[in-house]
């Protein structure tokens, strides 16, 4: 037994090392920037079924069969501010104007164009800028012709009006330093007057996701294991850290393993793998998942999901989230006895993190699924950042926590850009692209060796 475990033990360490070495920070990076380039790509939009088709070619080019599948009709709505400037009268330093550049349009605002007179009186025909959309009585029989909403953002995150495409007002979100020089200028007493182009759509689509095989070796038993990542971006942003940066990193572990297999350099992988590409992070695995458990297809033996691993606050570090699902902690176990191995070495993290549930996100649908219950099916998410803003939240008993110290708490990085138009520059991420490859060589150093490690 000892001999067959010393046998085995430097094959997986090169059944690992063999396709981390085929990882490319320059090719991660540059579908980070061809995915970018096709815009906001929201689910069920143009842009996002150009993604799903680019995403496609991609698998694809790689030897793989991939299958395009749509979801269910849902209201889908892609806008663009192309004009919004606000001139304000003469004042102490003569008349002044604006550029209200980091405004975010409301899902759901309609197409409009035109110029008004700005205030915060209601009701008014004019335009409004306050902190919150107002209530109809407010606003009066007469709505405004356009609403600006001050929520307080550095960079304003996404709302939405009632989905749909019955909404009359357009209204959009601006950052704080917009609205107080806005409410500068009002304090003055000067007359302010904008002008504004929003180009929108909102429409009942399909958002539409991608999903490839890596088969099994032959005479392997029934299951598969699936690595996600959403192919869809929010905030009105290009969403090249959310998502871009998942989605690259996908097609680089898809790459890397299947030339290896392909080309003989390591076996198959010992249960089959699947690649999604979701066209929706909040709906489609919620669909696909509905139709796996319908139809009692193959096991589905675990999930691995991908997101905002571009860059962070945290520097060169990974999170593996949640540890507080029973089911994770065997994958978990493995994943860190793994990296503590490499201990930084062959392009891997040199610091990991374990956090509890923040919130599932794109996880939800497989964790509070009966099939993923205590004792079931492991689902975790790969991240480098979090949310938009940094948190704490207390470490899981138990459970490693960050690797190199014990403070009982764990700290979640953040990037101040997810979720808005901010994460649309892709010359942000090329110091830290690094990371993108960080991460496929982390999910290549746990992944095979974990599936030879399941049971027949």
């Amino acid at each position: 037994m000892i001999t067959l475990l010393l046998i085995l033990a430097p094959l997986s360490q090169d059944s690992a090392a063999e396709p981390m070495s085929r990882c490319s920070r320059e090719r991660a990076l540059h579908a980070v920037e061809a995915l970018s380039e096709l815009g906001a790509r929201s689910a069920g939009t143009p842009s996002g079924h150009a993604s799903a088709a680019w995403v496609a070619r991609r698998l694809r080019g790689l030897g793989l069969q991939p299958v395009v599948t749509e979801d269910p009709e849902r209201w889908a709505y892609e806008g663009r501010v192309a004009r919004l400037t606000v001139t304000a009268g003469p004042g102490t330093e003569g008349a002044e104007s604006l550029i209200l550049s980091r405004a975010a349009p409301f899902l759901f605002s309609p197409a409009s164009s035109g110029s008004a007179s700005l205030s915060t009186g209601l009701p008014s025909s004019g335009a409004y800028v306050g902190a919150r959309v107002p209530r109809s009585k407010e606003a009066g029989a007469v709505p405004p012709s356009l609403i600006l909403v001050d929520p307080g953002d550095d960079w304003p995150r996404e709302r939405s009006l009632r989905a749909g495409a019955s909404n009359k007002t357009p209204t959009l979100a601006i950052a704080q330093h917009e609205g107080e020089w806005i409410r500068r200028c009002l304090g003055e007493e000067r007359e302010l007057r904008l002008d504004w182009e929003l180009h929108a759509s909102a429409r009942l689509a399909r958002a539409r996701t991608v999903i490839a095989t890596l088969p099994a070796r032959p005479g392997a038993p029934e299951g598969f294991f699936l690595i996600t990542a959403h192919g869809d971006s929010f905030g009105g942003g290009h969403g090249v850290n959310g998502n871009a940066s998942g989605v690259a990193v996908l097609l680089e572990v898809a790459r890397a393993w299947s030339a290896a297999v392909r080309e003989g350099a390591i076996p198959s992988p010992a249960r089959e793998v699947r690649f999604a590409v979701w066209g929706s992070r909040a709906h489609s695995p919620r669909v696909w998942l509905s139709e796996h458990l319908k139809v009692q297809a193959e096991p589905l033996l675990g999930v691995l999901n991908l997101q905002n691993l571009a860059l962070s606050s945290g520097g060169h570090r990974l999170h593996m989230e949640p540890d507080d699902h029973p089911a994770n902690s065997a994958l978990i176990q493995h994943a860190c006895a793994q990296l503590n191995d490499a201990a930084g070495r062959s392009g891997l993290p040199e610091r990991w993190v374990t956090s509890r549930s923040r919130g599932a996100g794109g996880l939800s649908p497989f964790l509070h699924s009966p099939s993923f219950a205590p004792g079931g099916i492991p689902a975790m998410t790969l991240f480098a950042a979090g949310s938009s803003e940094i948190e704490e939240v207390e470490g899981t008993l138990g459970q490693p926590g960050e690797s190199w110290r014990d403070l009982g708490v764990v700290t979640i990085p953040h990037d101040p850009m997810l979720g808005t138009r901010g994460d649309a520059d892709v010359s942000r991420i090329k110091d830290d692209g690094a990371l993108l490859e960080a991460a496929a060589r982390t999910v290549l150093a746990i992944l095979p060796s974990w599936l030879e490690s399941l049971p027949a």
